[in-house]
């Protein structure tokens, strides 16, 4: 995700981004919002802080003085609300104007309309010449029979496939050629505890109170489970 502060700092930046790559977003309409919603914002935080000053204040106050504090709290409310409605309707247009800003090239990078226009900045070694036909790696594939791309569409929609035999076992050794990469560079693996929603847990019978084989977290604020087994997840 582009930070918004780049956006604001340098906005021909990201218009031009956006032009060179075909990209159709309203950056100025996106600074507007972003605007709206900043002044919103630390509307909600100054509104916040006031009532609970005032809120803690309330138990000390006389009694004549009190009705005036809780007239205040109760306009403080109604203005909280106004605004937390106002950020439940920028907010959605903020976030989907930030998916779509294109982020900019280097500086060195040539700009063209498309692949045709690629420059070629080096080759390596020679185009081996062949006397017959090459095939594409989705030929390869499905004759050695280590890809099959029609269950992996029917499984996961339109350019998707599934990895099988020797290809899956392709697929992991260059995982692991990448772990063995970064271990030499100091990085140190980890396996950490899987946590799964109380939700997910009762869908599989498992009660997130200690009478089934749930294991509570120690924060309960997100109300997490620990996975017990391996087939929680998938079971969820």
């Amino acid at each position: 995700m582009i930070d918004i502060k780049q956006i604001r700092e340098n906005p021909e930046k990201f218009r031009a981004a956006c032009e060179a790559k075909g990209f159709d977003v309203e950056i100025d309409k996106l600074l507007a919002i972003d605007a709206e919603l900043r002044i919103v914002k630390q509307q909600l935080q100054e509104i916040s802080t006031d009532k609970n000053r005032i809120g803690k204040s309330i138990p000390r106050l006389p009694p004549d003085e009190k009705e005036s504090a809780l007239s205040q709290l109760s306009e403080l409310k109604r203005r909280e609300t106004e605004y937390s409605e106002d950020l439940g309707s920028l907010q959605p247009q903020f976030d989907e104007l930030m998916q779509q800003v294109a982020q900019p090239a280097d500086d060195d990078v040539p700009v063209g309309k498309d692949d045709t226009e690629n420059v070629e900045i080096r080759k390596e070694g020679e185009i081996r010449p062949f006397d017959f036909e090459p095939k594409d790696h989705v030929q390869l594939g499905l004759a050695l029979g280590i890809i099959d791309i029609e269950r992996g569409v029917k499984l996961a929609g339109t350019r998707n496939y599934f990895l099988k035999g020797d290809g899956a076992l392709l697929h992991w050794a260059i995982l692991r050629f990448a772990m063995d990469t970064m271990i030499g560079k100091g990085y140190i693996p980890l396996s950490v505890p899987l946590l799964m929603k109380d939700e997910a847990m009762l869908g599989r019978s498992d009660l997130p109170d200690g009478k089934g084989p749930a294991q509570p977290s120690g924060d309960r604020r997100g109300a997490l489970d620990g996975v017990s087994h391996g087939r929680d997840p998938g079971r969820g």
